[in-house]
């Protein structure tokens, strides 16, 4: 019995830090049945949308949560972060627009859902920390 309880207790602490994100859940799922490249862009494109979806969602919560003070961070926080997802975007577009073939299509959805991912995980961190960013990583 003591032995269960130790294996349970080391299952538990050496857990991941976070759950798997639903998303990341439906765009598994999708992929798993995609084999072809223009399925594949569109498993992106519904995990981009809805990432989309959750920055804004996120963002409004974030917001509705702050002070008269904080408001301000958070909004000249997302401006920021929004110019440096826009120049981020404009290098994938420039790396991408060169290229021929549909094979390239996914890959360039999959680069800019990652960079929405990422920063509705931290939208949501900061939700669940009750943090208001300062500044944009």
């Amino acid at each position: 019995m003591m032995i269960t309880i130790l294996l349970a207790a080391g299952t538990f602490l050496n857990a991941p830090d976070t759950a798997r994100h639903p998303i990341d859940i439906k765009l598994e799922r999708c992929l798993s049945h995609s084999n072809a490249t223009m399925p594949r862009a569109e498993c992106y494109s519904t995990a981009y949308t809805s990432w989309e979806k959750d920055i804004d969602v996120s963002g409004k919560k974030l917001l509705a949560k702050a002070g008269e003070k904080e408001k301000a961070s958070l909004v000249a926080t997302q401006m920021a972060w929004e110019k440096d997802r826009d120049a981020r975007f404009q290098q994938i577009a420039d790396r991408y627009n060169k290229m021929r073939g549909t094979g390239y299509i996914p890959a360039r959805v999959k680069l800019r859902m990652e960079i929405l991912r990422e920063r509705a995980l931290q939208l949501e961190k900061e939700l669940k920390t009750g943090t208001i960013p300062a500044s944009v990583p």
